[in-house]
């Protein structure tokens, strides 16, 4: 009998219903504000943070001395560059050589002077021989000259500034008033290149055409005896003809 009894309370204890929530449920359940004042007092700004803020933002005299330094130099540094470019603009300008348009008719150097000055065109005589072949070439021819012992030289380029053919330098004796192997005071300066072909000179006599070609020029030195030569002129070839004759 106690055994049995026994055995009743413990199927009676068995069928109680568990009743205590879960630890998991407990701590989900909103925990009732106990204390409003220190919920206002975490939404207010830290007084601390806030003064370290100012001192960040805070510019200092020493990082304002910095910037003005750097930007001093910067702006040093700019016009520097500016100058120099002027001054290499300027350089380049004055050593490019200054073409006339026209050819003079006398020129007057230091040691020499020459007047009846003609220029132009001419057939070349010596076309089978040039190198490529230039049927046409470019010719200065000058009808008196007067002066000093020196040197005269002519030089033709083409439109990209290009010397054309060979030098030629001609040596003048006053005693004579003559060119050494030329037989009088006159001369006649035949380039020993040119052009190709008469529609390429066609095309450089059209100064507007699109395709034109040039214009060359011619630049004529002097020298005394000392061989300290000298610039007397630059001048556009014109794109005129001229006869072969000398005279």
């Amino acid at each position: 009998m106690p055994n049995q009894k026994k055995s009743n309370d413990s199927n009676g204890s068995d069928n109680v219903p568990y009743s205590l929530p879960a630890q998991d449920e407990t701590d989900s359940l909103p925990k009732p504000i106990s204390d409003p004042s220190r919920v206002l007092s975490d939404l207010e700004p830290d007084p601390n943070a806030l003064r370290q803020n100012k001192r960040k933002n805070k510019t200092s005299p020493l990082s304002l001395l910095t910037t003005a330094l750097v930007f001093a130099i910067c702006l040093a540094s700019l016009i520097a560059l500016i100058e120099t470019y002027s001054n290499t603009k300027n350089k380049f300008s004055h050593s490019k050589e200054k073409i006339s348009a026209k050819v003079p008719k006398t020129i007057k150097g230091s040691v020499l002077q020459l007047k009846k000055i003609e220029c132009g065109w001419e057939l070349s005589p010596d076309l089978e021989k040039l190198n490529p072949p230039s049927v046409i070439v470019p010719v200065i021819k000058i009808k008196e000259t007067t002066g000093n012992d020196g040197y005269l030289q002519v030089v033709f380029k083409d439109s990209e500034g290009t010397i054309q053919g060979d030098p030629n330098t001609f040596q003048f004796i006053s005693k004579n008033n003559s060119f050494v192997d030329q037989n009088g005071n006159n001369l006649m300066v035949r380039s020993t290149s040119g052009l190709n072909n008469m529609l390429n000179f066609s095309s450089y006599k059209i100064a507007d055409t699109k395709n034109s070609i040039g214009p060359w020029s011619a630049t004529i030195m002097e020298s005394g005896t000392n061989g300290k030569w000298s610039t007397l002129a630059i001048f556009e070839i014109p794109g005129i003809e001229l006869s072969g004759s000398n005279q």
